[in-house]
This record gives C-alpha cells, structure tokens and sequence, in this order.
C-alpha cells in the first residue's frame, strides 16, 4: 500500500558515471557546502568524469 507522502528514490545509480559521481561526493566534506554548493560540485564532477572517461578510452 503506497501512501501519499511516500517518496521512492531509485538508490542505484543508472550509470558508472553517476555511481563515480557519487562516490567521490560522499568523500568529500560537504558539511559547509550549501545546496547550490553541492548541485555545482556534482555536475563539474560528471563532467570530470566524463572527460577522464573519454581521456582513457581515447589512449
């Protein structure tokens, strides 16, 4: 039975870009960070990623 404020969060990341995202998120000190903070720290680091991703593949 689902209730109304139910929230359902799918935990798995759908890429191995975002599961490197999220690992190196969760090893970073985000306890000043503001959210603003943290949406610019994720999606600079996707990009990183992205770029290393490319770099390797690339050699």
């Amino acid at each position: 039975m689902k209730m109304d404020n139910e929230v359902n969060f799918n935990a798995f990341p759908k890429s191995y870009i975002q599961a490197l995202t999220i690992l190196y998120l969760n090893n970073q000190d985000l306890s000043e960070a503001t959210p603003e903070d943290i949406t610019n720290l994720y999606f600079d680091t996707i990009r990183r990623v992205i770029r290393a991703s490319n770099d390797y593949r690339n050699q």
